[in-house]
């Protein structure tokens, strides 16, 4: 086959799982408000990067450069951005970590409303519940943390 030929299909497989795994972190952050980590925007401009540079030789013009910095920007806003008050949340809250104690919890979760019951605490994203199907709930066992849920809506 044609040299050429199997550089742009192995480029075009790379464009469009890079695509595809963007659209899956969009997803996540902005409907789902599911905070992604760090090292998955990283790999993604990562790739992006490493895609424009061989692509183009590691010479880029003014546009190519201007596209190349709008893909990390755009990947910089989706990571920074709080869409809606679940993802704030779930920051603080999937810092619980079994073995905690409940005076952690609490400090963790301080600016939280909270509902006891028993060994089992509940968070909620917001005081005015407008998000009051999302629950996250601490359940505690000799006096340290056992479990973390999130119910989401």
């Amino acid at each position: 086959m044609n040299r050429s030929f199997l550089d742009f299909c192995l480029h075009s497989a790379l464009v469009i799982l890079s695509v595809v795994g963007l659209l899956f972190l969009l997803l996540a952050e902005a409907y789902e408000a599911y905070p992604v980590p760090l090292r998955f925007y990283l790999l993604f401009g990562t790739v992006w990067t490493v895609l424009f540079l061989c692509r183009f030789r590691f010479r880029l013009n003014r546009r190519q450069q201007a596209l190349l910095a709008l893909v990390l920007l755009t990947l910089t806003i989706f990571h920074v951005t709080s869409w809606n008050p679940r993802k704030p949340f779930l920051q603080v809250f999937l810092r619980i970590e079994p073995g905690m104690k409940p005076a952690d919890v609490r400090e963790l979760m301080r600016g939280y409303e909270v509902y006891e019951s028993g060994d089992s605490w509940t968070f909620w994203p917001e005081k005015n519940r407008r998000y009051d199907s999302d629950g996250g709930e601490v359940v505690f066992v000799d006096g340290v943390v056992s479990e973390r849920l999130f119910s989401p809506d």
